[in-house]
């Protein structure tokens, strides 16, 4: 079971302080490179998720009430729930780095198996796809490549890869962005629904990291990205997973506003009784990815709210 649920996320976001250097400056910031790191991390090993089946979308965004606090904390309840059961079950990485993601950033508490239990018992899978990420969890800090093979990997894979951009908007403090960065990312972000919540999220991991200034460009992006993202919520997307990335990566973005009540309302009225969410509405099962982007947009709309 989910262990405190309600006292835990009226709980303000607590995230080590993990360099001299944060101490130093405003503790805030520090928050949110930490959290732009993990949360690039994890969204960057998202596969493209495909159903058999297609749903109606949502009606466009009109002005309504959002749920009540009460609501959607016992939402997010029943979905902690839902990871309780699956346990050790969970076999993708991307959300058990999410689930670590969520306990830090909001002081959620799992019963939920470790992301160091996971690659204890999945070490081949550090060895094909996760050697770039120097990230930490519980406080012990995973192996590392060597920075060369870390510029080499990026530059190999740029700008044809998703995850390419992902990486080195993460990265990009200490390997400096590519001069046409933002170019190669307008011209890539409207292939489809994840190169589009990926856009957003590479635009604000940059921003946060200090590698991309307010510039009139960049704003300008900036707001294309996120009439973007409102329509991929209100349009025709047949699957319900990158329309909830999507919800998320606008609060990401610090754009929460844009999120309504009917939005909420229609995440509430797609949880399954197991508290999970379908990657479709018609699918058999729910999905652990799109659970843990749920269970996230109901905590960030918690936080949007009580502010």
């Amino acid at each position: 079971m989910m262990r405190n649920e309600v006292s835990a996320m009226r709980r303000s976001p607590s995230i080590v302080v993990w360099s001299e250097a944060c101490q130093l400056r405003s503790v805030h910031r520090c928050r949110y490179r930490r959290f732009a790191l993990l949360l690039a991390t994890a969204l960057s090993l998202v596969p493209l998720i495909v159903y058999a089946e297609a749903v109606t979308p949502p009606p466009p965004a009109t002005a309504a009430a959002a749920p009540s606090l009460v609501h959607i904390r016992a939402a997010a309840a029943r979905a902690g729930e839902y990871f309780t059961r699956r346990g050790l079950a969970v076999e993708k990485f991307d959300v058990i780095m999410l689930s670590s993601l969520l306990q830090r950033y909001f002081g959620v508490q799992f019963d939920f198996p470790p992301v160091q239990e996971f690659y204890r018992r999945h070490p081949e899978l550090w060895r094909k796809q996760f050697q770039l990420y120097h990230l930490y969890f519980e406080d012990r800090r995973l192996p590392q490549q060597s920075a060369s093979k870390t510029a080499a990997s990026l530059r190999s894979r740029y700008p044809n890869q998703i995850d390419a951009f992902t990486d080195w908007s993460m990265f990009c403090p200490s390997f400096p962005l590519p001069h046409d960065f933002l170019t190669q990312l307008r011209a890539r972000f409207d292939k489809s629904g994840y190169w589009l919540t990926h856009a957003g999220l590479q635009l604000q991991n940059a921003r946060i990291n200090g590698c991309l200034k307010n510039t009139p460009e960049v704003v300008a992006f900036e707001r294309e990205v996120v009439e973007r993202l409102r329509r991929l919520i209100d349009g025709p997307e047949p699957y319900d997973d990158p329309r909830i990335e999507a919800m998320a990566i606008l609060y990401y973005m610090g754009h929460g506003e844009t999120v309504t009540g009917r939005d909420l309302e229609w995440l509430l009225a797609r949880q399954r009784p197991d508290g999970g969410w379908a990657g479709a509405a018609q699918a058999a099962a729910s999905h652990d990815h799109t659970t843990i982007l749920g269970l996230w947009t109901l905590l960030e709309a918690e936080r949007h709210l009580r502010r």
